[in-house]
């Protein structure tokens, strides 16, 4: 499983990803895709603050959530949330909204936020 500083270069590695033109959540028509790439950035950050805590072993996202909540608790809904609605958009096909985006984006932050200060 990769350390912290592999996790680093994937979540700007995303960041950069998601600030291209394409993917403006302003002017896109692949906003399901934006979705999903900040769900991924929000793994990354989840997962680098695991690591830095020595849990490195996290090979699914229900392993994932057993480590969030034995070592991140206040992430663990705001990670439950953001699966479900990364979910939806990459297997149920919901059109993602501008709520659905904003919902994404606010997820995203608190996840950055909450992994930075944990």
């Amino acid at each position: 499983m990769p350390v912290d500083t592999e996790h680093e270069w994937q979540i700007t590695h995303n960041a950069q990803l998601l600030s291209e033109p394409l993917l403006d959540v302003t002017q896109t028509k692949y906003l399901d895709w934006v979705i999903t790439i900040m769900f991924y950035k929000a793994v990354h950050v989840i997962d680098k603050a695991l690591a830095e805590r020595g849990v490195v072993d996290i090979w699914t996202h229900e392993k994932r959530k057993e480590n969030i909540k034995k070592h991140l608790r206040g992430l663990f809904g705001h990670f439950q949330a953001f699966e479900e609605l990364s979910r939806k958009t990459r297997y149920e096909v919901l059109r993602p909204t501008a709520t659905d985006i904003d919902d994404a984006i606010q997820l995203l932050h608190e996840i950055e936020q909450l992994g930075q200060s944990a």
